[in-house]
């Protein structure tokens, strides 16, 4: 899960590699707080419970936050859910092989020994 909660904190780093001005931590507050009210934020006692597609269900309805940074004479357009969305989607296509049963089951599955196929 891992891989997932760094694919949630995508725009997040995206925002503060590439914008330093108040407007963009303004923003960035704007989509921690979408986290905390959805229910997954990364490394909370409440995420870890979470199944991966319970995680993805809670992403979507993200709305579409596009905002300006003007940095330097340079003016960029940022969509937290253009980012977030991509970076779920990445996350997805590497993840060849994912156990079935702690996708339906959630992580007790591997944690109590039911997962029919060994794993990582």
């Amino acid at each position: 899960m891992l891989h997932l909660q760094n694919a949630l904190l995508c725009p997040i780093a995206t925002l503060v590699s590439e914008c330093h001005t108040g407007n963009c931590i303004a923003n960035v507050q704007q989509y921690t707080q979408w986290l905390k009210n959805q229910g997954i934020v990364p490394n909370s006692a409440s995420f870890q419970g979470l199944t991966l597609q319970s995680i993805c269900e809670k992403s979507t309805p993200i709305t579409t936050v596009v905002f300006r940074c003007h940095h330097s004479g340079i003016s960029r357009e940022y969509s937290f859910s253009g980012i977030l969305h991509s970076a779920i989607s990445a996350f997805k296509d590497r993840q060849i092989g994912l156990c079935m049963d702690c996708i339906n089951d959630g992580p007790e599955s591997k944690e109590q020994g039911k997962c029919r196929k060994p794993h990582p």
